[in-house]
């Protein structure tokens, strides 16, 4: 990015950019430091170049944890909004993303809750620097003591609903929980996420791609960056391989 404009955005704190060719709408996230990252274009860079070169026309795409909706909005742009299902647990973000798609154009399913097994409730801990926002009490969120009570929303379900080909996943440590072998992921065909070892450990990460792995995931190195990892199936799902039919 040009040094000019990443220090103007700075200075300056817009609440709206624009970003490889979308409108991203910040709102208060502006005043944080997490809007650094943003305006210098380096907020969720390796994501948002793995699902940048795996995201087909034919994919539909569950996320969990959209965040401000970087890599959301690049998904509606890509492969258009009706295709993408985004879930995200901290409510102050939802209309944050709901302006995003109204500066853009886009529709796509915007989901508030976390997503877990089973349905049901469940404490969340919300920090100002929104990037620290999870389930999990820990950081910033437990010294300011913010918490929530949220919707947890049955993973199961939502696959069987919208019949995913594409799962991309950045829940702050609860990737070890959703990956697990209960939940069958036959329907897709890629996953992409973000995985953070300093929360659930290299073991925890280890039992992840074997769980994938056994459910005919494999990790692809050459299409991950550093924690951000990709896996894909080598016979496409079925309804996939109709589509290109």
């Amino acid at each position: 990015m040009n040094p000019f404009k990443k220090a103007w955005r700075k200075l300056t704190r817009p609440t709206t950019i624009v970003e490889n060719g979308v409108k991203l709408f910040l709102g208060p996230v502006a005043q944080t430091r997490c809007a650094n990252g943003i305006y210098s274009g380096k907020h969720e860079l390796p994501e948002r170049e793995v699902v940048g070169k795996t995201l087909e026309p034919h994919d539909v795409v569950l996320e969990i944890g959209a965040g401000v909706g970087m890599v959301t909005m690049q998904c509606c742009r890509q492969i258009g909004s009706e295709r993408v299902h985004t879930c995200e647990a901290n409510p102050a973000l939802l209309p944050v993303l709901q302006k995003s798609c109204e500066l853009n154009g886009f529709e796509p399913e915007l989901i508030s809750g976390m997503v877990g097994i089973e349905a049901g409730s469940e404490e969340f801990f919300v920090a100002a620097q929104f990037v620290s926002s999870s389930r999990f009490a820990r950081g910033e969120a437990v010294e300011n003591r913010e918490k929530t009570t949220v919707p947890v929303l049955s993973l199961p379900s939502l696959l069987s609903r919208i019949r995913p080909t594409y799962l991309i996943m950045d829940a702050e440590g609860a990737e070890a929980d959703l990956l697990d072998a209960r939940v069958n992921l036959a329907c897709l065909n890629k996953v992409c996420v973000e995985v953070h070892p300093k929360i659930i450990g290299n073991a925890a990460i280890n039992q992840i791609v074997r769980t994938l792995a056994e459910q005919g995931l494999h990790l692809s190195w050459s299409q991950s960056r550093g924690v951000v990892l990709f896996f894909e199936r080598t016979q496409p799902a079925p309804q996939v391989a109709r589509a290109a039919a």
